[in-house]
C-alpha cells in the first residue's frame, strides 16, 4: 500500500515541480537568475576584499549592486562569521560555476545523509523529486547543507559520537537550528559528541577570526536583534517563513504575546525532544527530533524544509521496519505539508505549514517506536 502512496506522491510532486520550473524559467532574464546564491557569492567576495563591512547592510547592498547594476534585492548577511569560510572560496570563481558547485555539492551531501544507499529506491526518488528539493535548487540557498549536518549528526550520534559532534559543531553556522541540539546531547548523555562539537565550533571560531578578524563575531552578536526587526519590515520575506513568530507578525499579534507564544511552544518541543531521546535510540526518533528542531527555530524559510523531507523519509523507513504502513490520512497530511511549500511562494499562508507540521509531529509520536522484545523463558 505504501508503494502506491509513493507513486501517487511522485505524480503530485512532478506536477508541482513542472509548474514551479516553468515559473523559474520565465525569470531567467532577470538579475536574480541564480536565486539567493548571488548573495552568498557576493558575501564571499566581500569577505576577501573588505570583511569588516560584511555586517553593514548598506555597504553590502552597494557592493552587490557594483557586481550587477541591474540587481535589486534585500540580502543582508546574518550568519555567523564561520559561514564565510565556505563562501569565501566560492566568491573567487565566476558566478555560474560557483552556483553549480554549491548546489550539486550540497545536494550530494543532503542525499548522502538522508537516503544513503537507498537513493535508487522509490522512497529515495521521492526525496529527490519532493517540492522542498526543487525549491532549494532554484533558490540556491543553504537548506541542503543545514539538513545534511543535522541529519548526519543525529544519524551518527549512537555509533560515531565524535563524528556526530563535528557535524553539530558545523551546524552552528545556522544557530536557529542548533537550539535543541544541547537538549538531544544531554538526553543521550553523549559526552564525546559534546566535546567534539565544542572543539569543532572553537576551530571554526579561530579560523574565521584568523582570516576575517575576530571583531566580526562582536559585530554579528550586536546585529542579531536588529536583523530580527529588519525582517519585520519586509512582509514578502515573512510570507516565506513558516514559523510561529512570522505568522503572529503577519496577523498583527502584539510582539509581547508573540514572544510568549513562541517561548511556550519552544519549551513544549524541547520537552518532546528530551523525552523521545531519553527513552529511545536516536535512530528510532529521528523524525520526531528533526521536526521539533524545525518548529523550534525562531525564524526559518521554505528553503530550509529539505530537513522535513528527511524526517518523512526516516519515518517511512521506521514504519516499514515495524510493518506499520501509513494510513491514508497520514499520507495526505504529508503531501499537503510538502505542497504547502509551493503555496507559500505565491500567497501568504500564516500558520498553515507550522500547524501542518505540528499535526505531522503528532502523527509520528502516536506510533510508538519499537519496544525491546521481551525475553522468552521456556519453563521446565
Amino acid at each position: 500500500m505504501n508503494g502506491r502512496f509513493l507513486k501517487a506522491g511522485l505524480a503530485i510532486f512532478a506536477a508541482c515541480d513542472i509548474l514551479y520550473v516553468g515559473t523559474a524559467l520565465s525569470n531567467l532574464s532577470r538579475p536574480r537568475s541564480f536565486g539567493d546564491f548571488f548573495a552568498f557569492w557576493s558575501d564571499g567576495k566581500l569577505a576577501i576584499e573588505n570583511p569588516s563591512s560584511i555586517y553593514d547592510s548598506t555597504a553590502l547592498e552597494t557592493f552587490q549592486s557594483s557586481l550587477d547594476p541591474g540587481f535589486h534585492g534585500f540580502y543582508p548577511y546574518w550568519n555567523p562569521p564561520s559561514f564565510l569560510l565556505a563562501l569565501a572560496p566560492l566568491g573567487q570563481i565566476p558566478l555560474a560555476p560557483a552556483f553549480a558547485i554549491w548546489v550539486v555539492g550540497t545536494l550530494h551531501l543532503y542525499l548522502l545523509a538522508t537516503v544513503g544507499r537507498n537513493w535508487r529506491s522509490l522512497a529515495g526518488v521521492a526525496v529527490l523529486a519532493a517540492p522542498t528539493t526543487l525549491v532549494m535548487i532554484v533558490s540556491g540557498q543553504n537548506g541542503f547543507l543545514t539538513a545534511a549536518l543535522l541529519v548526519g549528526g543525529l544519524q551518527n550520534l549512537d555509533r560515531r559520537p565524535t563524528l556526530s559532534g563535528v557535524f553539530f559543531g558545523l551546524l552552528t553556522y545556522k544557530p536557529q537550528f542548533f537550539l535543541l541540539i544541547p537538549v538531544v546531547l544531554l538526553a543521550r548523555r553523549s559526552v564525546r559528541a559534546i566535546l567534539s562539537g565544542c572543539a569543532t565550533f572553537l576551530t571554526t571560531f579561530l579560523l574565521s577570526g584568523a582570516f576575517f578578524g575576530f571583531a566580526l563575531w562582536t559585530q554579528w552578536l550586536s546585529k542579531i536583534f536588529p536583523y530580527s526587526d529588519l525582517l519585520n519590515t519586509h512582509f514578502e520575506l515573512e510570507r516565506l517563513m513558516p514559523t510561529i513568530l512570522a505568522g503572529c507578525h503577519v496577523t498583527a499579534v502584539p510582539k509581547t504575546i508573540s514572544v510568549a507564544i513562541y517561548l511556550a511552544t519552544a519549551v513544549a518541543f524541547g520537552f518532546i525532544t528530551w523525552k523521545a531521546n531519553r527513552e529511545h535510540k536516536t535512530s528510532e526518533v529521528m523524525s520526531i527530533t528533526i521536526v521539533c528542531v524545525f518548529l523550534t527555530a525562531p525564524y526559518a524559510f521554505i528553503y530550509d524544509t529539505p530537513m522535513i523531507t528527511s524526517a518523512l523519509f526516516y519515518e517511512y523507513q521506521r514504519r516499514k521496519s515495524m510493518a506499520r504502513p501509513f494510513t491514508m490520512w497520514e499520507v495526505e497530511l504529508a503531501l499537503v505539508n510538502l505542497v504547502l511549500v509551493f503555496g507559500m511562494i505565491s500567497t501568504t499562508l500564516p500558520f498553515a505549514l507550522f500547524l501542518g507540521l505540528c499535526t505531522l509531529l503528532w502523527a509520528v509520536i502516536r506510533v510508538r517506536p519499537n519496544a525491546p522484545r521481551p525475553e522468552i523463558v521456556v519453563a521446565g
